[in-house]
């Protein structure tokens, strides 16, 4: 009754009938943005697996119900129903809710547009030079090759997926002579914008990239660069082998102004917000001290005994 049409890791888009092409077509865009989005098909609506929905949930914890129906009665109403064993429920959803109202008006207030505390330029700036990482990447893809038609179309196989094939040898062996090039050639000084003209096989940003750890990213793959290169110092090195191919980065010295930069723009689009909700939880955090705990009740529950809850 409940068919996996596509693999994701990211988000989990549920449907069922004629609103499934719409679904695909929706991971096929999220996909375009870096964001691994799992289409699961209902073919029997009533009565739900839970069992067997429990199973499909267990990768990703956003969940998006694609359906064209009345709210009586609908499989977002009776999902709900099967997720309130992990936890979730009406009272704690108003709540969390309500906390989430009261944490926006207050940000508002201190950071939001006109507020007593917005952010400057110059606290801009400063955040940049200490939350972000410019950095360049060789990427060479020495796991798979994409398959494409005769007119260099990529193609998807029927579950939407894009098609792949395993490397022939002769493949595997020039990736891997690339990638030994990359490293002697750092090894032996050479210009890694030179290597990167040469090698990489991944040329969008020829003014390289740049990453923060606050920063939200639609691709896991982009929070684990940047945990990487924060790593690094300026001008040094350091290769992160993935399923889908490796990266050689080097860390570069940041640009002043490069965050108000069009060439760079990819990279701060909500970079007003990344800086100011920073700046803002920096504001609360001595008010932390002042919350409570009732150590007494906290004692009743163990961790062996908490039913997890994935929903928030």
């Amino acid at each position: 009754p409940i068919v996996r049409l596509r693999e994701g890791k990211d988000v989990t888009i549920l449907s069922y009938g004629i609103l499934i092409e719409e679904a695909l077509k929706a991971a096929d865009i999220l996909a375009r943005q870096g964001v691994e989005a799992e289409v699961i098909k209902l073919n029997r609506v009533s009565p739900l697996d839970d069992e067997m929905l429990e199973g499909f949930f267990d990768k990703t914890k956003t969940l998006l119900v694609l359906e064209d129906s009345f709210v009586a009665g609908c499989v977002g109403q009776r999902l709900a129903a099967t997720l309130a064993k992990y936890g979730a429920n009406m009272d704690i959803l108003r709540n969390i809710y309500i906390a989430e109202a009261k944490r926006e008006v207050l940000y508002n207030h201190l950071y939001g547009e006109g507020g007593r505390l917005a952010l400057t330029d110059a606290d801009k700036e400063e955040f940049f030079m200490e939350r972000y990482y410019h950095l360049q990447i060789i990427y060479i893809n020495d796991k798979f090759e994409q398959v494409t038609d005769e007119e260099g179309n990529y193609v998807t196989n029927a579950d939407g997926t894009y098609a792949t094939r395993a490397l022939s040898e002769e493949e595997a062996a020039k990736k891997k002579a690339a990638i030994d090039a990359v490293k002697a050639g750092i090894e032996a000084g050479e210009d890694f914008s030179t290597l990167y003209e040469k090698y990489s096989e991944m040329k969008s940003y020829k003014e390289g990239y740049y990453f923060s750890p606050d920063a939200s990213y639609g691709s896991t793959l982009f929070n684990i660069l940047a945990s990487e290169i924060a790593a690094v110092e300026i001008g040094k090195t350091t290769v992160y082998e993935s399923d889908g191919g490796t990266y050689i980065m080097k860390r570069y010295e940041n640009g002043s102004g490069d965050w108000k930069k069009e060439a760079y723009s990819d990279f701060f689009s909500d970079f007003d917000s990344t800086a100011s909700l920073a700046a803002f939880a920096e504001y609360i955090e001595p008010y932390f001290a002042q919350i409570t705990a009732d150590t007494e009740k906290i004692s009743e529950y163990s961790i062996k005994t908490v039913t997890p809850n994935y929903s928030f």
